[in-house]
């Protein structure tokens, strides 16, 4: 105690001085002041309870990681309970352990928050349950007991992820929309204006031919002229029919390229129903739709093992017959057809081909298989230039690619993938 009455901590030094032979002597006693040793301690025990408060209390997940080891040093509650671990169990794993990246990749992003050089990250965490969430971390390292460790704040991101990925979705839909209204209008402008052209055509070569037929004097029909009597019939029997075949031809023509654009902007809108699909199955279906033909050309098919997927079925029907159907009819007709089908499925997506040794396409000409209305065999190949862009627009909705290996005199490998997880 001071002078004042005030009560201090202290430390007390005694030591004995001029002790004589009986024992007796006198007895020095120093008192230390420890007032701020104490108030220090004092003030590490509130922090330390201050901060287990913080942690063990806290709804945010939170983790404490040894950056030289990756081991789990400490986790709170909130921890345990979004990971699917006991406190044990989860200070008895590595922080590679949940991560799903590779250990050389959690090494640098550890060494980059043990020096503060980055706090916040972006990564996938694995569960006690084999469940992979997406979270953000704000990491930074702490001292614990002289042992430098980084302290970890995760919150889970998967909600915000997800709709980040289906806004991703949706702009890619509309610019693709937008990119097919583009194509249309290239259409309206372009390729319908062809058969408006034979129709105004042919419409004003045939009232010049009736105006002709008007001008004629009728007279000749009792003075027998046969000279204009066998124009008549010429304009009659030949030019005008043939006039009105070329405008129906063109009607055709046009009413089939209008449903074509029709079919390719519904095909845009339409409902998926998501199932399991035996590819097999379809290439059964469709090479039996083309049986007669393949038949009657003598064509080889090599069908190879085809995985299961989930898909539409409606689309994979389309996407498979388009491109089996188009391998059938640009086949080289100076050698014997060979078809192959085969399927590989990934970490990520499944991937088919369909493979000819048909006449091929010159690398400059491949983009435009893909385009609408574009034949690359000319007027002896059947059709209205218009299935692979429906290939194309079903692949792309079901968040896949496609694409065209080919050489001129050698032939046509088409390939394309489906995302393993699209539509779960």
């Amino acid at each position: 105690m001071r002078k004042d009455g005030v009560e201090l901590p202290a430390i007390l030094q005694s030591s004995l001085l001029n002790s004589n032979s009986e024992g007796n002597g006198s007895i020095l006693t120093a008192a230390i002041d420890i007032t701020e040793r104490k108030e220090s301690e004092k003030a590490l025990r509130d922090s330390e309870k201050l901060y287990r408060q913080m942690f063990m209390d806290n709804d945010a997940v939170m983790l404490i990681v040894d950056p030289e080891s990756g081991d789990i040093v400490d986790a709170n509650p909130a921890a345990l309970k979004y990971y699917g671990y006991r406190l044990d169990e989860l200070k008895g794993i590595k922080i590679k352990d949940i991560y799903t990246l590779t250990n050389e990749e959690i090494a640098e992003e550890m060494e980059r928050a043990k020096t503060g050089e980055k706090r916040f990250f972006e990564f996938r965490h694995r569960l006690s349950s084999g469940e992979e969430r997406f979270v953000d971390v704000h990491s930074g390292p702490i001292d614990i007991r002289g042992r430098k460790m980084l302290f970890s704040i995760i919150y889970d991101s998967t909600d915000r992820k997800t709709a980040e990925e289906e806004s991703k979705k949706y702009a890619e839909e509309l610019e693709r929309a937008v990119e097919e209204v583009k194509s249309f209008f290239y259409i309206i402008t372009h390729d319908l204006k062809t058969p408006l052209i034979n129709i105004k055509g042919y419409s004003k070569k045939m009232y010049n031919d009736i105006n002709k037929i008007k001008s004629l004097d009728l007279s000749l029909f009792e003075q027998k002229d046969r000279e204009k009597g066998e124009e008549i019939l010429e304009l009659l029997n030949e030019k005008l029919p043939a006039s009105l075949d070329i405008i129906d031809t063109s009607i055709f023509h046009m009413s089939d390229m209008i449903k074509a654009v029709l079919m390719l902007s519904r095909l845009g809108r339409k409902e998926l129903y998501f199932q399991e699909i035996d590819v097999g199955d379809i290439i059964k279906s469709s090479l039996l739709d083309l049986a007669h033909k393949i038949e009657d050309l003598d064509i080889e098919i090599n069908v190879l093992s085809l995985p299961v997927i989930t898909a539409d079925l409606q689309s994979m029907m389309m996407i498979v017959k388009n491109i089996l159907t188009n391998a059938v009819n640009y086949l080289d007709p100076t050698r014997r057809g060979v078809i192959e089908i085969g399927g590989k499925r990934g970490i990520d997506e499944t991937e088919f081909y369909i493979k000819d040794n048909g006449c091929g396409i010159a690398k400059k000409d491949i983009d435009k298989a893909f385009q609408i209305f574009r034949r690359l065999g000319g007027e002896s190949v059947p059709g209205e230039g218009i299935g692979l862009t429906y290939v194309k627009t079903l692949v792309e909705r079901h968040g896949g690619k496609i694409w065209c290996e080919s050489e001129p005199g050698v032939g046509s490998t088409f390939r394309f993938t489906i995302p393993n997880d699209f539509g779960k």
